[in-house]
């Protein structure tokens, strides 16, 4: 209760707290010593790690160098390659020039053959012609076409006028046939004696015979006209056919010298073309050569490409592996520097329980008898003071021992409590509380 009255218990609770205290700060070095034992194989990684990067670094400009030697072959390669491929498509168009050109030429020997046997065709055509029209014999016509036809028609319109007055005997023949015949005339009706036109029917008979032999010369004459115009038609005739052959001979000779000229065209083209190829004739093997060159280049390049992707993965999974490395180096670094902070604290904290055992704890016992004896003395005064007021009798006094019990003493001897009176008990139990 006294110890409660005057807030001593403080003391007590600090050293309490003191071990409590002291107890996690043991705990904790337990902790933190088993984190420094790892501290040697921590290290030993540690070494081997920052030994394992200095191997990454010492290999990267390796690494890095190739990879420069490779690009440098690289770059001379594409300068090659480029250079081939320059070369390739000069070659290759004249390599198409060449097949242009062969087909061309092809093209004109086709015409060739063509022209040749189109002028074969049109020479035989005007020996055929010329046959047919060297083998037309023209008779001699020694008269005159026109003359000859006037002469026809004379003729014509003479037998014409012969035939009618023929015709006309005939008529008069016959009617006096008739009226013979019939005995009566049909004008007077008289009769009629046959000797009455015996010499008319003679005379005309005669007329008649006479017509008759006049229109058979004269039929003669024309036949012999129309023959001789027959002749002479047929003679016409056989001119304009020879005359026809003979154009179309000069139409086919003059095609026939257009399909020769072209011919010649034509053959001077081939002869160009045959230049041209000849001049040509070693492209393909060039480009043969060219084409090797290009394929080797290319394969060169997708070796070289090959390489570089390789060094460049190596050199990447090299980085990969460095970076890692001083990943896990700096994780580890981390964890040195925990375990040189929980040495620092192992230290720390050490010093720490042996201040609260040593110093601390002690302290607050000396403190709290400190305390506790300037209470009690200050206590002991102010009880002595106050029985004094309450109790006038110098014979008697009274003590607060170390425990803070009173003591009543007489004339220096320590009288018990229940020796005292009522009033000196109330004395003493008030002056104690007050």
């Amino acid at each position: 209760t006294i110890r409660k009255i005057f807030n001593l218990e403080k003391y007590n609770i600090a050293k309490e707290n003191s071990k409590f205290l002291s107890s996690l700060l043991s705990t904790k070095i337990k902790y933190f010593q088993e984190k420094i034992k790892g501290e040697p194989d921590l290290r030993k990684t540690i070494e081997e790690e920052q030994k394992n990067i200095e191997v990454y670094i010492n290999q990267i400009p390796e690494y890095e160098k190739i990879l420069s030697e490779l690009n440098l072959q690289k770059e001379n390669l594409e300068k090659d390659y480029k250079k081939a491929m320059e070369d390739y498509y000069s070659v290759h168009e004249k390599h198409t020039e060449l097949i242009k050109h062969k087909s061309i030429l092809n093209n004109f020997q086709e015409e060739e053959k063509k022209e040749s046997k189109k002028i074969k065709e049109l020479e035989l055509e005007i020996e055929k012609l010329k046959n047919n029209a060297y083998s037309i014999s023209i008779p001699e016509i020694k008269y005159n076409m026109e003359k000859l036809e006037g002469e026809i028609e004379k003729i014509q319109s003479e037998i014409n006028s012969r035939n009618r007055e023929i015709g006309k005997i005939k008529g008069d023949i016959e009617n006096y046939n008739d009226l013979i015949s019939k005995g009566i005339c049909p004008v007077c009706k008289r009769e009629v004696h046959p000797h009455e036109f015996e010499k008319e029917l003679y005379s005309l008979e005669k007329k008649l015979q006479e017509e008759e032999r006049i229109l058979k010369e004269l039929n003669d004459q024309l036949n012999g006209l129309k023959g001789m115009k027959k002749d002479a038609e047929y003679a016409e005739k056989l001119v304009i056919t020879k005359q026809k052959y003979l154009d179309q001979i000069r139409d086919e000779e003059k095609l026939l010298s257009t399909e020769k000229e072209e011919l010649n065209r034509i053959q001077e083209k081939i002869k160009n073309e045959r230049k041209s190829l000849e001049e040509l004739s070693s492209v393909p093997e060039i480009l043969e050569e060219v084409k090797k060159r290009v394929n080797d280049l290319n394969k060169s390049k997708s070796d070289i490409n090959d390489k570089i992707t390789k060094i460049t993965g190596d050199l990447k999974d090299l980085l990969a592996r460095k970076e890692k490395t001083e990943e896990r180096l700096s994780d580890l670094k981390k964890d040195l520097d925990e375990i040189e902070k929980a040495k620092r604290d192992v230290e720390r904290f050490s010093n720490l329980i042996n201040f609260l055992d040593d110093i601390f704890e002690p302290a607050m016992d000396d403190i709290e008898l400190s305390v506790f004896a300037n209470i009690n003395r200050e206590m002991n005064e102010l009880v002595s003071s106050w029985f004094i007021k309450l109790v006038p009798d110098p014979q008697k006094e009274i003590k607060v021992d170390e425990n803070f019990a009173p003591r009543i003493t007489q004339s220096g001897y320590d009288l018990g409590i229940e020796s005292l009176s009522g009033g000196e008990k109330s004395a003493v139990a008030l002056s104690y509380r007050l």
